[in-house]
């Protein structure tokens, strides 16, 4: 895409993560920007996506790792702990094997802080590079740091537990 249009770009494809081996080979100039979230905040924020923009929390939003089909059998807390174990494994995996000379770890929280500071040290990943990266333009000072919250605390528990367990299997399976 910055082929194309002869500048570079920075954008959020989630569903890049199950490629990024191949991205970087194939195109070793690309930088990432990992925005690191407290597991449980995402699955709360994924569970209220799903009610949002589907009607409910039963049905599958956003990526699909690769046990897909065997997750969907599962309760919707195991849904989204599972899906967002696989991510977080991948990124870790991405992480350990790259480091900083192609990703940017920021926290949530110090993003929604001072996105600029994160999208700073994101451009100087790749200075000097045919087509480095110019600030384009600037980004708002900051933004309201989401936190999600479940009614009842047994639900909480639960999905406590469930994130639990699937970060360990994911572990497991990548031991």
């Amino acid at each position: 895409m910055s082929y194309a249009s002869g500048k570079p770009f920075l954008f959020k494809p989630l569903m890049l993560v199950w490629y990024l081996d191949e991205l970087i080979k194939h195109c070793p100039e690309s930088r990432f920007l990992w925005i690191d979230r407290a597991p449980l905040q995402v699955a709360l924020s994924l569970l209220h996506m799903r009610e949002e923009m589907t009607g409910s929390q039963t049905n599958w939003l956003s990526l699909k790792p690769s046990d897909y089909n065997s997750l969907k059998q599962c309760t919707p807390y195991e849904q989204v702990a599972g899906q967002i174990a696989r991510i977080h494994s991948a990124l870790e995996h991405a992480w350990e094997k790259y480091g900083d000379r192609h990703i940017v770890r920021v926290s949530y929280e110090d993003f929604c802080t001072a996105p600029q500071a994160a999208v700073d040290k994101f451009l100087a990943l790749n200075p000097g590079h045919g087509t480095a990266a110019k600030q384009i333009r600037e980004c708002p000072p900051e933004f309201k740091i989401h936190k999600r919250s479940i009614d009842h605390t047994s639900s909480l528990k639960t999905l406590e537990y469930a994130l639990e367990k699937a970060f360990e299997h994911t572990s497991e399976t990548n031991s």
